[in-house]
């Protein structure tokens, strides 16, 4: 059986999580290969297999915190009396699209047993990951105020 040494070893980890990272869009994952091709580097002066597991260890845990504070954090709230513009029209208890800050979502509305139809104005109220709720800016018994401080 032929045995590689440790540097390939860690070199191979490495390449292995930096070809991970590029599928999973997970910080982690690539500074355990920039970790591991670090350590590997370091194999030239610490011959010790344990040494070199804790300085992974240690290596990983910092670029996967600083790595982390890099990635974009995902808003939490959106601005009250935000206006839209239905682009498809969104059926009762469907999906539909709309015109929001120059941009194409998806949507529907928050009422699940009303209709928007195309070119009506709608209010967002709020948005699950990639789909904005939307209310008629017409509804009749609409109060905003009330409906935006209940979100």
């Amino acid at each position: 059986m032929v045995t590689l040494p440790a540097h390939s070893l860690w070199l191979i980890g490495g390449m292995l999580c930096l070809a991970l990272g590029t599928l999973i869009p997970e910080p982690s994952i690539p500074a355990l290969g920039i970790a591991a091709i670090i350590t590997a580097i370091a194999t030239i002066g610490v011959p010790s297999p344990l040494a070199q597991m804790i300085l992974w260890g240690v290596l990983s845990f910092t670029l996967a915190s600083f790595m982390r504070s890099l990635m974009p954090k995902e808003a939490k709230t959106l601005k009250h009396d935000t206006e839209a513009w239905v682009r498809t029209a969104i059926p009762a208890g469907g999906m539909g699209l709309v015109i929001y800050e120059g941009t194409l979502w998806q949507a529907c509305c928050q009422l699940p047993d009303v209709a928007i139809a195309i070119q009506q104005r709608v209010y967002v109220v709020g948005r699950q990951r990639n789909t904005l709720l939307v209310i008629p800016a017409n509804y009749p018994d609409l109060n905003i105020s009330d409906r935006l401080s209940s979100s």
